[in-house]
């Protein structure tokens, strides 16, 4: 005979969390009267479960002392709905002396857990749930995260909440800060976490004194799964294809290592030569320079693209989950999960340029780079975890390991036009991996009935990045015969770099939380203490392939320069040689310690006003080794030390039980990164630009205030209206370093900025019957940000006034997007398993690059993203559930583009990408 479940979890209305120790009566029903009944109590994470029930109707009591008492009625079980998911709410009563029994039908929850948490929270929080992410078919969190209001995704990768740049957000996994694994960014790449590792995606907007300083725009909060109640098992296989870019015969890729599928290289890429080796010229005269015929030796050979057929994108995914039973309260839960992913994109139309200002103020080609781009990308994540937990206590340790492998190839023309014009055909070749092992921890202990709690979280991570082997190798084209040579001109020699990051993280917070009463006030009083060590060591290894003598016998042709009979001899005294050697001025070995410290007092102020206070006190540290340009030496140089005080307040007053106003005022930072407070000089061997660190930067110390007006209806819908205003002091933004170089770039501290803004989101149920579920989902968020420019940006523009033109004292912040557009259609058949939606995206144009009196600013184009997804359930047989999703990505095919703009001058393009549409399948199998 057929047995069914009913689970769920028990929420505190009051305090947004967790409500252990409630009481569950679950009634069988037949012909309107309780013919059987069974009682539990929600453990220590408010979870509940009975299992091994009959095929019936079923209800639910809950209850909690000085807590409404609610029943759930109307719960069916059967072969169509085998497993009913509950989630509910206590809110304290009226009086303790009166019982308060509201009565509800089932609904098995999923979104509005989430409009549940947003509902409930001191702070102001937008969200997505795992139902919401499957809805829209998104296999990474980066492509889910954008349907959040106010969120926008650059380059595929990087948050921007808000419309403010990453370095005003922040990435947190379980609550805990992990490394990034791009030394150019400052928050975590969001499309190496696959969504089946994931609970929820919560992204805090506003502030208070338990959430660390350091963000303005928000935090992204990911929250790993947990383990199940009962045993569930799944696997799902995936793939995609891309007209534009898959089985195309003139893709081009680099050498692949045995390994390179599982992301990582073994030793194909390594770099032979010791750093201590000093690689001498070659000179007739010396013998001891023969040498620098094995040092040349030691390279990889390999400097040419492999042309290929390009295959499609595909994916699979296994995971499992449990719980056993060690005693009546206590019991042992386990979460194993592993996950691939391999991506192939190719572009036939490949475009970088830059431009600058001529005399009579009209913008001039500097430099262009057109041709193919071929990228492969591999994803291997695994994750693993056991939690043993108790009526009043749980401890919980999880393993994460996401390892990536990167490998891009350019192959086409590179032409300059400075001086002399230089025209010139090549290959660029990269390869970067990365690797991020993270442990994190986890104990809470419950504390008089669960009225009050001691939390210790932590975790210990590894982060590796390394970029192995970047060649750069480009042949000069000159004579009417078009002949080839290497020339000291446009890219220069071939390249050839190796660099490194590791950086380790250590991360411990410790808090403790109470529950008071004061009369008939109830008051929740938070402190804590946190602490974080973060050291970063990184490293550049530079060479370059010289010649000596004639090489117009290389033909152009990239293999033919290391081959052995092309090498440089002191016999012969001609031919390639390697020169160059660890970069002092592009290493360093920087550490940052943060202690932290924070008390918060949550209080009804009365029946409809909670208010929630607090300070939190951060003393930042960071210390730098390395060297300058100018070979000045910094040894544990104490770059910043600064101790700054962080206050909040948080008002929520409940206009009735479904809406709320919210009013928020809180300061918060933005600190430099480890490679912009630092002497390091970074190259990007892609756009041959680089980076200075400048040792004289201050963190951004930022005031901001939030407005929110939220309603809350039947069935998940929800409609807010939002506003803020954040003024910053010290903004630090990425401009050009001078006016004589285009493609160098450091980060300067401006005088001060303004940002003002408003959401609107709407979710709204067109047809809502036992059948069918139509309903829309709308968010829109518009911007407008004032940067202050400091007196030399000023001045630099003034140059380039056009005649009859005005120059405002402000123009746009770095990275701020002026408006966000996500809307989304969704249509359900529950009787056919079908579920089907239209998802839509838009940024505004964004400042990608800070011009200055010799080169314009840079805009993104907004890119217009329109994704369908269709899905089908087939009928669950024998306890298996299967799963069928198709989905297609830019709809509109639109590109992404961005340009130089100045005025009514004619836009020219800095970047541009043709992404194609791409057309995916995947087939779930869970049991």
């Amino acid at each position: 005979m057929a047995q069914f479940t009913i689970e769920g979890k028990v929420i505190d209305g009051d305090f947004n969390d967790v409500l252990p120790f409630a009481n569950i009566q679950l009634l069988q029903i037949n012909n309107g009267t309780a013919i059987n009944y069974n009682g539990t109590t929600s453990d220590f994470d408010g979870k509940f479960i009975f299992e091994d029930l009959l095929a019936g109707r079923y209800e639910l009591e809950f209850s909690f002392v000085g807590y409404e008492t609610k029943r759930i009625t109307d719960i069916l079980l059967g072969s169509d709905n085998p497993n009913s998911i509950i989630e509910i709410i206590l809110a304290s009563a009226a009086s303790e002396l009166q019982e308060v029994v509201v009565t509800t039908s089932a609904q098995n929850n999923t979104v509005n857990s989430v409009l549940n948490i947003q509902k409930k929270s001191a702070v102001l929080i937008d969200g997505l749930s795992l139902q919401s992410i499957r809805k829209a078919g998104d296999n990474d969190i980066a492509s889910a995260i954008r349907r959040v209001p106010g969120i926008s995704i650059e380059s595929g990768k990087y948050v921007y909440v808000r419309g403010l740049g990453d370095r005003y957000s922040k990435t947190l996994l379980n609550g805990l800060e992990v490394p990034g694994l791009d030394p150019d960014r400052n928050t975590l790449q969001l499309d190496i976490f696959p969504t089946n590792l994931i609970e929820n995606i919560q992204v805090v907007k506003s502030a208070s004194a338990k959430l660390d300083a350091d963000f303005t725009g928000g935090i992204v909060d990911i929250q790993l799964k947990d383990f199940a109640n009962s045993p569930e098992y799944s696997v799902s296989f995936g793939t995609s294809y891309n007209p534009n870019m898959h089985f195309n015969t003139n893709y081009i890729r680099d050498q692949r290592s045995e390994t390179d599928f599982l992301g990582f290289d073994t030793n194909y890429r390594n770099l032979r030569i010791s750093r201590t080796a000093s690689i001498p010229q070659p000179s007739r005269s010396k013998p001891e320079t023969a040498v620098i015929t094995n040092y040349t030796r030691l390279l990889n050979k390999n400097l040419e693209p492999v042309q290929a057929t390009s295959f499609v994108n595909y994916n699979f995914g296994i995971n499992t989950s449990n719980k056993f039973n060690v005693t009546n309260d206590k019991k042992i839960g386990y979460i194993a999960s592993l996950n691939y992913r391999s991506n192939t994109r190719f572009y036939d139309d490949f475009l970088n340029s830059t431009y600058i200002f001529l005399k009579n103020d009209q913008l001039s080609l500097n430099s262009l780079n057109v041709g193919l781009l071929g990228t492969e990308e591999r994803f291997l994540n695994f994750l693993t975890g056991i939690t043993f937990s108790s009526k009043a206590s749980k401890f919980k340790l999880n393993f994460l390991l996401i390892q990536n492998g990167e490998s891009n190839v350019r192959q086409g023309g590179f032409s300059e036009f400075v001086s002399d014009d230089f025209f010139g055909e090549g290959s660029f070749m990269t390869y970067t991996q990365r690797t991020i092992m993270t442990a994190p921890f986890s104990y809470k202990l419950l504390l008089n009935q669960g009225k009050s709690n001691l939390e210790l979280k932590g975790n210990v991570t590894k982060a590796l990045v390394e970029d192995k082997d970047f060649k750069v190798t480009v042949f000069e084209i000159f004579g009417d015969n078009n002949s080839f040579k290497l020339s000291p001109n446009g890219a220069g020699f071939p390249q050839r770099l190796w660099r490194d990051l590791e950086e380790d993280v250590i991360n411990f917070r410790l808090d403790y939380s109470t529950d008071l009463s004061l009369g008939s006030t109830s008051i929740k009083v938070d402190i804590g203490a946190a602490y974080l060590y973060k050291n970063r060591i990184f490293g550049t290894d530079f060479y370059t392939i010289n010649h000596v003598g004639s090489n117009l016998y290389l033909n152009g042709q990239p293999n033919n320069i290391l081959k052995e009979e092309n090498l440089w001899t002191f016999t012969a005294g001609s031919g390639s040689y390697v020169y160059g050697n660890f970069q002092e001025e592009n290493q360093f070995d920087s550490t940052i310690e943060k202690n932290s410290y924070y008390a918060s007092t949550e209080i009804n102020l009365s029946q409809k006003i909670k208010g929630i206070f607090g300070l939190r006190m951060e003393n930042y540290k960071l210390f730098y080794t390395g060297q300058s340009i100018d070979k000045t030496q910094y040894d544990n140089a104490n770059f910043i030390n600064r101790t700054d005080f962080f206050p909040s307040a948080n008002l929520v007053y409940s206009v009735n039980e479904e809406s709320k106003i919210r009013l928020s005022g809180y300061t918060t930072t933005a600190r430099p990164s480890f490679k912009e407070s630092s002497t390091a000089v970074i190259l990007d061997p892609i756009t041959l630009t680089r980076f200075y660190g400048n040792v004289n930067l201050e963190p951004s110390i930022i005031n901001n205030f939030d407005l929110r007006f939220e309603n809350y209806s039947e069935n998940g819908e929800f409609t807010a209206v939002s506003g803020f205003y954040k003024n910053f002091k010290n903004p630090i933004e990425i401009v050009l370093f001078d006016r004589s170089t285009p493609d160098i770039f450091i980060a300067r501290n401006n005088p001060k900025a303004d940002v003002l803004g408003v959401e609107f989101e709407k979710r709204k149920n067109i047809i809502y019957t036992d059948q069918h579920r139509l309903f829309i989902n709308t968010n829109l968020s518009f911007i407008e940000s004032r940067q202050v420019m400091g007196p030399l940006e000023k001045q630099s523009r003034l140059f380039r006034l056009p005649t009859g033109e005005t120059l405002s004292d402000f123009r746009k912040l770095q990275g701020q997007a002026p408006y966000i557009l996500n809307a989304g259609i969704n249509y359900v058949s529950l009787d056919k398993n079908i579920d089907m939606g239209l998802f839509f995206n838009r940024q505004g144009k964004t400042l990608q690059i800070v011009g200055n009196d010799d080169v314009p600013d840079v805009f993104s184009v907004p890119f217009n993203s329109l994704n369908f997804i269709f899905e089908k359930k087939m009928t669950k047989e024998n306890g298996i559930q299967r799963t069928v999703r198709f989905k297609i990505n830019n709809l509109m095919n639109d590109k992404r583009e961005s340009q130089y703009e100045h005025f009514d001058i004619d836009p020219q393009l800095f970047q541009y990408r043709n992404l194609g549409r791409t057309f995916s399948l995947s087939y779930n199998i869970k049991f």
